[in-house]
Parts: structure tokens; sequence; C-alpha cells
């Protein structure tokens, strides 16, 4: 275990500067943007089908997006994508904290959604560009657990912030972009950062677009990856309303005990069950993830719907949801050309389709055959994504294109 720890001390400088900052800016991140459906309804007076047609205009425009802005980082380079990127965080929370119509909130939340998609590929690949192949896999592990680290700390500071004022938290998420953006792109010119990044001779968009679509692994491993948003989002949409109905007038609170459930277990156990998981590869260690997130959700609608039981299924979901989840990156990495890095981690993107039609598809079956099957067909749902990664792993790497 403790060799295990060591691996910790080969990290570059930038490299913890990089996940330092991912830990704050995604705190700042969720002690905002979970509020802004509150800030729009309650405080503008904007009603909730609005707020949340300008709210799904976020992951619509960063999927659309995440293609164009994963290739633009391959071709003129991840260290000058990156910082624009910060920048338009920055432009999208000042915007939200001075915006009074709802078109402004959809133009910023524009700004948002391409910045965000933007942010996350090209960090993500430049963290690749900076690691060597004995800890590649744990420093993308790690930036998962600092985003969940900040997961656990942002809300309660945006609950406290909205409490003094609903523009503060929008305020301070803008200046941390900013200064992040201005940290990393004093490195990259310091330290010549842009040339270890490779990249092809030539570089074309439709040739990119054209290696990414024939490579069958990743198709199948993006549709595991839509199932699994599928099943997150319930939690955000239909699972709260089935705890509300029936631990009424307890179920906010029941969710909220969930919430954290999850949060504390990712927090405490991550960094233990990449340590028992490291004698694995990674397909095996994701295809035995997926195992208890189908188990979990088995368990949430087999036993009898109380706290314990279902706290209980939470904490059997969260134990696969580390082993899954934290290793996306490292199996899309193993198997992206070292030139096409950021349009590999951008067709990621993809996966927010899950997020799309989550909501709808799990209200049809909510409202058609009860809550308790939302649990049931999310259960079944993984079942069949097992499959789908496993017929990925067995796919051949498609011909190279000329790029």
């Amino acid at each position: 275990m403790f060799a295990f720890f060591t691996n910790f001390r080969l990290f570059p400088k930038l490299v913890w500067i990089i996940l330092v900052g991912v830990f704050i800016t995604s705190s700042s991140f969720f002690m905002s943007i979970p509020f802004l459906a509150l800030h729009l309804t309650k405080n503008l007076h904007i009603s909730p089908i609005v707020a949340g047609m300008t709210i799904g205009a976020s992951p619509l425009i960063g999927t659309i997006s995440s293609f164009f802005m994963g290739y633009l980082g391959d071709w003129l380079g991840r260290t000058r994508i990156i910082p624009l990127a910060c920048v338009g965080f920055t432009l999208a929370f000042f915007g939200f904290s001075m915006a009074t119509l709802p078109v402004h909130f959809l133009i910023f939340n524009m700004i948002y959604g391409v910045s965000r998609s933007t942010l996350r590929m090209n960090l993500t690949a430049l963290l690749t560009d900076l690691s060597t192949p004995q800890t590649k896999k744990l420093i993308l592990q790690t930036q998962y657990y600092m985003i969940n680290l900040g997961a656990c700390i942002g809300p309660l500071a945006g609950a406290y912030l909205f409490a003094k004022g609903h523009r503060i938290a929008f305020i301070m998420t803008a200046i941390i972009y900013l200064i992040f953006g201005a940290i990393l792109l004093r490195h990259f010119i310091q330290h010549r950062i842009a040339d270890m990044q490779v990249k092809a001779s030539t570089l074309h968009f439709s040739k990119t677009m054209r290696t990414l679509f024939s490579d069958r692994r990743l198709l199948l491993f993006i549709l595991t990856f839509v199932i699994s948003s599928f099943n997150f989002v319930q939690f955000e949409t239909n699972i709260p309303q089935h705890l509300y109905d029936i631990f009424s007038p307890n179920g906010v609170k029941y969710f909220s005990y969930l919430m954290a459930t999850n949060a504390i277990t990712i927090v405490i156990f991550q960094f233990i069950l990449m340590h028992w998981s490291a004698k694995f590869s990674t397909s095996t260690t994701m295809t035995i993830g997926l195992i208890p997130q189908a188990l979990g959700f088995f368990a949430f609608f087999a036993l009898p719907p109380t706290l314990p039981n279902y706290m209980l299924a939470m904490f059997i979901f969260s134990i696969g949801e580390i082993l899954t989840i934290s290793n996306i990156y490292v199996i899309v990495d193993e198997i992206s050309p070292k030139e096409l890095k950021s349009s590999y981690f951008g067709s990621l993107e993809l996966s927010n389709i899950g997020f799309m039609v989550g909501p709808v598809v799990g209200g049809w079956v909510f409202t058609t055959f009860g809550g308790n099957f939302v649990f049931l067909t999310c259960a079944l749902l993984l079942l069949f994504s097992i499959l789908t990664f496993r017929l990925g792993l067995a796919q051949k790497p498609p011909s190279p294109h000329p790029l």
C-alpha cells in the first residue's frame, strides 16, 4: 500500500498544479451551477419550463461543439485552447452574475457549455502528455477524485453564499477560473509545455471525424457511457420524486442522505479500491465495477423501502461507480492515437445523450409503472452495458487514416 502512494511523488509539478486547480475549480463550479435553476426561478421569477430549456442548452451545445473543439486542441495545441476555455468560463459566470433576461442566460449558458467541454477534454489530454506510463493511470484517477472532492465541498459553500446574495458565487467562480487560466498560461510559456504534445504533420477535421467514427471500440464504449449517464441523471430527476412520494415529509432529507452516502463512499474508498484494482487491467476493473452498480439498483428495487436499505444500495452502487467512472478517461487514453488525444476525449461528450434522454424516458417509466421500476430499468440497462463494454474490447483497432 505504501509503495502505491509513493507513486504520487513521481507526479510533475505542473500535474499537481492542474490537479489542485481541478479541485478548486470543481468546488467553485458546484457552489454555483447547482443553484442556477433556483436563481432563475426564485430570484428572477422565470418559469420552470424556460429555466429548464435555458439550463439544458449547456450540455446540448457542449456535445455539439465537442468534436470541433477537440480537433482544435489536437491541431492548434492544447496549451492555446485551455487558457481560452478558462476565459470562456470567466465570461459566462460574470454574465450569470449580471444577466436579468432569459435570453442573456441562454447566451452565457451556451458559452459555459462550450467552455466546459473544451476545458475538460483538453486538460485531460494535457495530463496524459505530462505523464509517464507508470503514472498516467493514477493521474487520471486522481483527477476524478479531485472533481468528486470539489463536488462534496462546493454545494455547502454555495448554499451559504446564496443565502448572502445570489451573485456572489457566480462572481467568485468567474475570478477563480480566470486565475486558474492565468497560472496555467504562465507555466505553459515558462516551461514550453506545448513542445510535449505529439502532433500529426497535417490534421484535417473530416479525416479526424472519420477516424473517430470508424473506431468501433470507441463507439461501443460511448454507448456504455451513455447508459451510465442515463442512470446517473435519475438521481437528479426521477429518484428524488420517488423518495418524496414514499417518505414524505422526509423525502428531501432522505435524498440528501443518499447523496452524502455516495460522496463519502467515493472520498473514503477511492484510493483503497485504486490500490486493490492496480493488479487488474483497466478493462477488467471497469467490468467488475459495472456489476455492483447493477446490484445497487437491484437492491433499490428489491429491498423494502427504508432509509438504511436505500443507503446500503447506494453504498453498493458507489463502489461500482469508483471502479468504472474513475477509469473512463484511462480506457479511452489506451485506445487513442497520441496525435488525437483531445478528439478522442472530446467524443466522450456524446455520453451527454444519456443526460438528455434520461429524464424523459425515466419520467415515463416513473409515471407509467412507478418509481420502483426506475430502479429496475437502470439495473437491467447496466447489465446490458456490460455486454456493450465487452463487445467494445473485442473490436479491432480501425485501419489508420492519413491525417
